[in-house]
C-alpha cells in the first residue's frame, strides 16, 4: 500500500509531466535508436504521412510495451521507447514499484499526439505518445 508521501510524490511528478508536455511538446525531437521497433518507414500502420495515422491498436501496443518495460524495470526498453531516451522515467518514479496498467487511448486535436490513460492502484493519469518524424515515442 502506497504511503501518503509516495502518493504526493506520484501526483507531483505526473502533474509536472503533463504540464511540461503541453508547454514543451514541440521541443522533443531526439535521434531514434536504430533498433527502435516503432520506426517503420514504408508500413501502413506507422506511416509518416499526416493523412495516414496509426490505428488505436498500434498506439495501444506502444503504450503497453512501455508500461510493461516500466513494470519489469527494463531500463533499455524504457530508454528506447521514450522521446528523451533517458531513465528513470516519470512514470517509473510515480509508480514507485506498483504495477501500472494501460487504460483508454484518446486522440487529441493534433494527429501527432495521443493520450494513453495509465492506472496505478486507484489513481489514473495521462501518458503522452508523440510522433517525431515518423517515429512514435512516449513523452515521459
Amino acid at each position: 500500500m502506497p504511503t501518503r508521501e509516495s502518493r504526493r510524490l506520484r501526483h507531483a511528478l505526473l502533474t509536472a509531466g503533463v504540464l511540461s508536455t503541453v508547454s514543451a511538446a514541440a521541443s522533443c525531437s531526439p535521434a531514434t535508436p536504430p533498433d527502435n521497433p516503432w520506426k517503420h518507414p514504408g508500413t501502413t500502420t506507422m506511416s509518416t504521412a499526416a493523412s495516414r495515422e496509426p490505428d488505436d491498436v498500434t498506439l495501444r501496443k506502444l503504450a503497453e510495451d512501455y508500461v510493461a518495460a516500466v513494470n519489469r524495470d527494463d531500463r533499455t526498453a524504457i530508454t528506447e521507447l521514450t522521446c528523451a531516451h533517458q531513465v528513470p522515467s516519470m512514470l517509473q518514479l510515480a509508480a514507485n514499484g506498483e504495477r501500472v496498467r494501460v487504460g483508454e487511448i484518446s486522440r487529441t486535436h493534433d494527429p501527432n499526439v495521443v493520450r494513453a490513460t495509465v492506472i496505478i492502484g486507484d489513481w489514473s493519469g495521462g501518458l503522452w505518445l508523440e510522433n517525431h518524424d515518423g517515429t512514435w515515442c512516449v513523452r515521459d
